[in-house]
C-alpha cells in the first residue's frame, strides 16, 4: 500500500503504473519471450550451454561456506571467498535462491585462482547483479564487476554514468546505454581477439559492438570478483550488493546465446515483477483511482 500510496501523490497514479508495467514486460522480450514464442526454438538450457567454462550460481552453497563450487562447464575450478564482508545468503527477492552478497567494506571479494586468459583467445562472462545503492549512495566513483589479478586489467566495471566499461585491451570501452541501479540485471560481455571487438549485452539484448584496442594481456590469472586487483582500493571501488549466476565462456557469444543466458532467470524475475505491479493495478482500480470507463482503466 505504500507504494500504491507513493503513486497517488504524482496526480496520476495510473500513468506511473502503466509505465511501470510496460518495462517488466519488456523486460520479457529480450531472450524469455522469444523461447516462449516459439516451440521449435532452441532451448534455453542448450544454448547457454555452449562452449560455457564455469557458472557459479551458488544452489549447492551453504551460508558461512568460503568455498563455491563450480555448478557447470567443462573445468571443476572451486572460488574462494576471501575478506569479511562477503557471504552466501538467501536472495530477499526471492528468485535466484542462494546469491554472492556483499557489503558496505572495501576488501572483500570471490576468486578463481589461475583460471582466464583473455589474451589467447576469445573469452565471454555473464553475470546477475544488484547493486546495492544503500551500501554506496553517491556512486561517485566505478564498481568492480569482474577483474583479472597479475598483469590482467578491469574485464567488468559499472561506471558513475551507470555505462559498463572494460579495459580489458588497455582502451577505455563503454556501453551505448545507461542502466538503472537498484534492481536485478544481467550484464554479458563477450571478448573477440581476432578482430578486437568487444560486445556488450544488457538483460539480454545487444547493447553496442566496439573496438576494445590491440593490447591484448597473454597471461594466465586469477578471475576476481567484486574487487579490482588493488584490493582495498576505492576508485574503482569493489562491488556492493548482490551477485549470481556467474558464467565464464571459452568463446564470443552469439546474440541468440546471449538472450537464452539472461532468459533462464530473466523469465521468473520479469513475471514476478510483472505479478506486483498487476496487483497495484488492481488496487488503484478498486480504490476509484481511475474511472472504469476510460482508456486508462482498460490499459490497466
Amino acid at each position: 500500500m505504500t507504494h500504491i500510496t507513493s503513486h497517488r501523490r504524482s496526480g496520476k497514479p495510473w500513468r506511473s503504473i502503466m509505465a511501470a508495467i510496460a518495462t517488466a514486460a519488456m523486460a520479457l522480450s529480450p531472450g524469455a519471450a522469444a523461447y516462449a514464442a516459439d516451440a521449435d526454438a532452441t532451448a534455453p538450457a542448450t544454448t547457454a550451454s555452449a562452449n560455457l567454462r564455469g557458472a557459479w550460481n551458488f544452489e549447492n552453497t551453504a551460508a558461512g561456506d568460503r568455498e563455491a563450487a563450480n555448478n557447470g562447464g567443462s573445468s571443476s575450478a572451486t572460488a574462494q571467498l576471501i575478506g569479511d564482508d562477503i557471504s552466501i545468503i538467501a536472495d530477499p527477492a526471492g528468485v535466484f535462491g542462494n546469491v554472492l552478497h556483499f557489503g558496505a567494506g572495501a576488501s572483500s571479494y570471490m576468486k578463481i585462482n589461475q583460471y582466464v586468459n583473455t589474451g589467447a583467445g576469445n573469452a565471454s562472462f555473464a553475470m546477475w547483479y544488484r547493486y546495492d545503492t544503500t551500501l554506496d549512495p553517491t556512486g561517485d566513483k566505478p564498481a568492480v564487476l569482474l577483474q583479472q589479478d597479475g598483469a590482467g586489467r578491469s574485464l567488468l566495471t559499472l561506471r558513475p554514468s551507470n555505462q559498463y566499461h572494460t579495459y580489458v585491451n588497455a582502451t577505455d570501452v563503454l556501453s551505448n546505454n545507461t542502466v538503472a541501479r537498484g534492481g536485478w540485471q544481467h550484464i554479458a560481455v563477450s571478448f573477440d581477439q581476432t578482430s578486437h571487438k568487444v560486445k556488450f549485452y544488457v538483460n539480454g539484448a545487444l547493447d553496442s559492438e566496439k573496438n576494445m584496442g590491440t593490447s591484448a594481456v597473454n597471461a594466465v590469472t586469477a578471475l576476481l570478483v567484486g574487487s579490482h586487483k588493488n584490493i582495498g582500493t576505492m576508485d574503482p571501488h569493489s562491488m556492493k550488493g548482490d551477485v549470481d549466476d556467474i558464467r565464464v565462456y571459452d568463446a564470443t557469444l552469439t546474440d541468440d546465446q546471449a538472450a537464452a543466458i539472461y532468459a533462464e532467470q530473466g523469465t521468473a524475475l520479469a513475471r514476478k515483477q510483472l505479478g506486483t505491479l498487476v496487483s497495484q493495478a488492481d488496487a488503484l482500480l478498486a480504490a476509484g483511482e481511475v474511472d472504469a470507463a476510460s482508456a486508462q482503466a482498460q490499459a490497466l
